[in-house]
């Protein structure tokens, strides 16, 4: 449990990171800054697809996981 933690911290951090990378680059180089925004919005999308297939899959619900 507690890697778990740990694992979803690292997350967290590493894409404030690269928000803020994409901000203090924005000026200079718009296509990375692009780039980062977009990374870190399909990171988190997938995050919680990952959570709610998994907080179903928990549950009993393998209707869920059978559709992924």
């Amino acid at each position: 449990r507690r890697q778990i933690i740990l694992l979803a911290l690292a997350v967290v951090l590493s894409q404030a990171a690269t928000v803020l990378f994409g901000v203090l680059v924005r000026e200079l180089l718009p296509v990375v800054s692009m780039f980062c925004f977009g990374y870190t919005a399909v990171s988190a999308v997938g995050s919680v697809v990952i959570a709610v297939v998994y907080s179903y899959r928990k549950k009993g619900g393998d209707e869920v996981w059978q559709l992924v």
